[in-house]
């Protein structure tokens, strides 16, 4: 974590007008002066908050005060947390995990699962602009992943005169996988991916 959020925080001008810690607007966005992208801030706050829940709680309603004194209109709940592992979600999210389900011969698929960086099949950016997103809109985006998936398969089939097929779809739990190592579970948010 960037220390840069500790500072903001454990100081006593936190609340200093115009260089406030937190967004007063939208607590889910970086602060105005804060140099960063909002998905890294995103980061180091649920970060701050995972480490030090009871600074964490004091720093909120110190928040919610001020908020409330300056009747400022705002987003003041936080979307995102850390589960238990440390891993951060999106509040409510069911559509946690992309799952890229393997058929075909077995060293196939894992010539195929090691030949990409999983990671970039579907980024942190994608997955927080796929979240914002209407069920229909939902449906296409995941339609296009598809399509996606589809030419890197064939791709792949060609060039290695092997058989492979594929489908995708999101979960909420690992335990959804089949655990026969042909599923690869990419969780965007924490551009991290494994196989079950």
């Amino acid at each position: 974590m960037c220390k840069l959020i500790e500072e903001r925080f454990f100081t006593i001008n936190r609340w200093r007008k115009g260089k406030e810690c937190l967004n007063l607007r939208n607590i889910n966005e970086p602060p105005s002066d804060y140099t960063g992208m909002s998905k890294e801030w995103l980061r180091e706050l649920t970060t701050f908050i995972f480490l030090y829940p009871k600074e964490w709680e004091r720093i909120y309603a110190e928040y919610l005060q001020i908020i409330k004194n300056r009747n400022i209109e705002s987003v003041h709940t936080l979307l995102f947390s850390r589960d238990d592992e440390g891993y951060m979600r999106k509040n409510g999210e069911q559509d946690i995990f992309l799952r890229v389900m393997l058929d075909g011969n077995v060293n196939d698929i894992r010539e195929f699962e090691s030949s990409s960086d999983w990671t970039q099949f579907l980024t942190s950016d994608g997955y927080l602009d796929y979240i914002k997103l209407t069920k229909p809109e939902r449906k296409k985006y995941i339609n296009s992943l598809r399509q996606q998936l589809q030419r890197k398969i064939s791709g792949y089939n060609i060039e290695n005169d092997t058989n492979l097929t594929a489908g995708l779809d999101f979960i909420t739990d690992p335990e959804e996988s089949r655990f026969e190592g042909n599923d690869i579970l990419i969780d965007p948010l924490n551009e991290t991916y494994f196989i079950l």
